[in-house]
């Protein structure tokens, strides 16, 4: 899923993670999410899962990148 999200939707896991929270939100109009929850949370780990996937697309046998 994470290769097919990073391939056909434009801005990648960023963006689909953004869509998801708005979604939820909307739906499930929760009055109880813990506190510094939002929409537009840090995104350094989902753009670190995208480049480890990448890598691993154009080189199969590598180690995922340990910066992340």
């Amino acid at each position: 899923m994470v290769r097919y999200v990073m391939e056909q939707m434009p801005g990648g896991l960023v963006s689909f993670e953004r869509l998801w929270r708005q979604h939820f939100l909307d739906t499930m109009k929760s009055r109880f999410l813990p506190t510094g929850w939002s929409v537009e949370h840090s995104h350094d780990q989902l753009m670190c899962l995208e480049r480890e996937v990448m890598q691993s697309v154009k080189k199969p046998d590598s180690k995922p990148d340990s910066s992340c």
